[in-house]
């Protein structure tokens, strides 16, 4: 260089600023020209950043008034190439810019997670159909994963810009780890969290509330929420195939809900059994003719009489399907057995309801009543109904609904142990009353059988069988006994069985789905319903009282040309003939409930036929009602339909005929009183049942455990935003004049140009040496000349100065 050979001042390295106590010189008159490398100190503090002005920094270096350029000439600022930037913002428009980023991420998750959490039919299981074009549920689905994968990607881009805006603010302050430099423009990168220079950079965990350590920890929160906000977004936003309410008031419309059964509702199901006096019951239920008419308890006595035959097949494990003669649907009898108390369970739904909702269901066919009408055929969408079967106080259009549910046990003995005993009580033990007082005093002393004097003692004796039975009138537990014979000559194995049963209405809704199954369902269909209802001692369930004569309807007589009277209960107890006869195949066995006791699993069978038999004749009452639906009413007219008519004769129009009478405008009838009176007498004393109607197909909202996920993932997400939200409002209004707003670096490129200006630490040209390396602290700051440098050593801290306050700086 020019006057070297003259000049006795050492020589600086090539690009490197005149700071003699910062760099070690090159004596010229030495041959070897050394690298010049700073002296580092281990550990320095940099100067107080509220107080540090270019004032302060000209006092520290009179020599930094000026830049040099590459050959040590002295330039000034208006010599260096480029044109000053604003790297600060204070005014409003960095808000407005940062929020550009925010706000579609903030509106679009708002949204879905409405959308994802409001029960929305969107379209039927076959797809939508939008003009004349079909589409499938495939091709919405995938438009939709689209839409959920674009929301992920504004998701994260507004996690990424709150990480990457405390990250430069902290970049121009106190600094961050060397190993955390890159860590603002690397969020969602799983792989650097499980790097050395994140777990190495040596932050201090004695202060978790330190700057750094919450940088870091909002770091790896917003890396596992960008991994895991997108799936959240595709729950919400995907619909799913399940069952959907109509929107309010269309899918009955055209009716007044709900479904009416014209019969009190005091005694639709009634506490106490006994004889309808006000028709001829008692004298057509105990003939034959009491297999078949509509009002007799033996009603359903065919479809148990072959499912009884069946129970070398079945065990009668299996439920019995009793189907409507004036409908497409059915029920069900199911039996249970509590292996805990050795007691059978068995309930089925009334009848009544049964004929009541597969009338309502032909309508809902036939006419127009909303929505709901046409639904299966016309392709639009699946529906089910629903009962909504609770009492309301006040509101005289709503009830309970209920379903019998029967308890039975029985006990057998051998004839000839059971002819030796003086007296033998029925099995009670463990049948649960309910609170019952009548029931638990009945348990507590059961009936007793003397075997001496009673019809066992005949020594041939065939099968035979007692009617249901009860002490005296009104008795909540029923009795039966029996014999059954062996059909072996020696007459050895010959048994006798003593059986207790009790009944109750228990509270139950209903579904009935006319596309899936014509079964109509109840909530006591389930083994856990079923074994909590009758096993809860505490259970709202009301005990069933019975009379000798209604009892004896069960019992009718089916054949007269026997030696004695052939009854309904002889009939089907007859089909465990020969159940005692030593098993001349292992097939023949009846498969017990315990390996060593057989008399067991006879004791089920027969608990279980007898159960049935009483479960099926409760259901067989308050069948004489009939159903319809209120249509329209006003203070001169009502119309109704009544739904066991065909369409066109259902319709009735009750009108004002004058002040003592009304008329059925249909049948020409005159009814005497005002239309207040009919209304309270056809209506409001009847029994109501409630429907609701669900459509099947694709939509949103329905409550799962994914649903939950993705809704708390959400919620945290705008949580996140608007915590930092309020953050940077309380910063505004309490800290007024601090710099929120860093404009420069939004990108690593622009930091890896910043990063080029500074040497790495010495020794690490080619990778980091040590892990050490990574805990230094790397600072934005800027030089006399107003140039913008990243700052780690130091030396180089103290010939450097933070950057403005104000804003108003420009930077090269």
């Amino acid at each position: 260089m020019p006057g070297i050979d003259n000049d006795p001042t050492p020589t600086l390295a090539h690009g490197t600023l005149p700071y003699p106590e910062v760099f070690q010189v090159i004596d010229v008159n030495e041959n070897e020209s050394r690298p010049i490398r700073p002296l580092l100190p281990q550990r320095c503090s940099p100067p107080s950043y509220s107080s540090y002005s270019k004032s302060t920094f000209s006092q520290q270096s009179t020599e930094y008034d000026s830049c040099y350029d590459q050959d040590g000439l002295k330039e000034t600022k208006h010599q260096i190439e480029g044109t000053p930037k604003k790297v600060l913002q204070t005014g409003w428009s960095r808000f407005f810019q940062s929020w550009l980023v925010h706000t579609p991420a903030v509106l679009s998750t708002v949204a879905i997670v409405y959308i994802g959490s409001a029960q929305l039919f969107w379209f039927p299981e076959q797809g939508p159909r939008i003009g004349e074009n079909d589409f499938s549920p495939s091709t919405i689905i995938n438009l939709l994963q689209v839409a959920a994968k674009i929301h992920e990607i504004m998701m994260v881009l507004s996690l990424s810009s709150i990480v990457l805006a405390i990250y430069r603010r902290q970049l121009i302050g106190d600094g961050v780890r060397l190993g955390f430099l890159t860590a603002g423009y690397r969020v969602g990168d799983l792989g650097y969290i499980l790097s050395s220079p994140f777990w190495r950079q040596g932050l201090d965990r004695t202060r978790p509330w330190s700057p750094e350590v919450l940088l870091c920890s909002l770091f790896v929160f917003a890396t596992i929420m960008s991994a895991t906000v997108g799936p959240a977004s595709a729950v919400l936003l995907t619909p799913s195939l399940d069952w959907f309410d109509f929107a309010p008031g269309t899918a009955f419309s055209n009716m007044r809900s709900p479904l009416i059964y014209k019969r009190d509702r005091d005694h639709v199901w009634d506490s106490l059994m006994r004889v309808d006096n006000s028709s001829n019951q008692a004298a057509s239920c105990l003939t034959p003719h009491g297999l078949y008419e509509a009002d007799c308890p033996a009603r359903g006595f065919r479809e148990l009489d072959q499912w009884v035959r069946q129970w070398r097949a079945t065990n009668l494990t299996s439920p019995i399907l009793f189907q409507s003669v004036a409908s497409d649907i059915g029920r069900r009898l199911k039996p249970l057995t509590d292996e805990e108390r050795s007691v059978v369970l068995t309930t089925t739904p009334s009848d009544f309801l049964l004929n009541s909702i597969g009338f309502f269901q032909n309508y809902i066919a036939a006419a127009d009543v909303g929505a709901v009408s046409g639904s299966p055929g016309s392709g639009k969408f699946r529906y089910r109904l629903n009962t909504t079967g609770a009492t309301v106080t006040g509101n005289p259009f709503s009830a309970q609904l209920f379903q019998p549910l029967v308890q039975s046990k029985c006990q057998i003995y051998d004839k000839a142990d059971f002819m030796a005993r003086d007296e033998v009580a029925y099995p009670t033990d463990r049948l649960n009353c309910m609170g019952n007082n009548d029931c638990e005093s009945s348990c507590a002393s059961p009936r007793r059988i003397s075997p001496r004097y009673s019809r066992f003692n005949e020594r041939r004796i065939d099968n035979d069988v007692t009617n249901y039975l009860v002490d005296v009138d009104n008795s909540t537990v029923v009795y039966l006994s029996g014999q059954i014979s062996n059909l072996q000559d020696d007459r050895q194995e010959d048994k006798v069985y003593l059986c207790s049963a009790v009944a109750s209405w228990m509270p139950a809704n209903y579904t009935f789905d006319p596309v899936k199954s014509n079964v109509l369902k109840s909530t006591l269909w389930n083994d856990t319903s079923m074994l909590e209802a009758g096993g809860d001692r505490s259970a709202t369930g009301t005990i069933v009282s019975f009379t000798k004569p209604w009892l004896r309807l069960l019992s009718p007589s089916i054949d007269q040309t026997k030696s004695h009277e052939w009854s309904a209960l002889d009939a089907l107890t007859s089909h465990f003939k020969g159940i005692t006869n030593k098993p001349k195949h292992p097939a023949d066995h009846v498969t017990p409930p315990t390996p060593k006791d057989d008399d067991a699993a006879k004791e089920i069978l027969l608990a279980t036929a007898i159960g049935a038999y009483l479960t099926e004749a409760l259901a067989r009452t308050s069948t004489t009602g009939i159903t319809v639906v209120k249509l329209a009413s006003t203070n001169t007219t009502l119309s109704y339909a009544r739904l066991d008519y065909q369409r066109q004769r259902a319709i009735n129009n009750i009108t004002v005929f004058n002040t003592t009478h009304l008329q059925n405008d249909a049948t020409g009838e005159h009814i005497a009183g005002d239309l207040a009176k009919f209304n309270a007498d056809y209506f409001e004393r009847s029994l109501p049942v409630a429907l609701v109607a669900e459509r099947y197909g694709y939509g949103t909202g329905k409550p799962r455990k994914t649903l939950h996920f993705a809704q708390a993932m959400l919620a945290i997400y705008l949580g996140a935003v608007v915590l930092y939200a309020a953050a940077m409002a309380a910063g505004y209004v309490f800290a007024r004049g601090r710099v929120l707003g860093v404009a420069a670096w939004s990108d690593l490129q622009d930091l890896l140009l910043l990063a080029i200006q500074t040497p790495p630490p010495g020794g690490d040209f080619a990778g980091a040496t040590s892990s050490r390396v990574w805990e230094k602290i790397v600072r934005v700051r800027a030089d006399d000349c107003d140039r913008v440098r990243l700052v780690m050593d130091c030396d180089a801290l103290a010939a450097t100065r933070p950057l403005g306050w104000t804003a108003q700086e420009r930077y090269y």
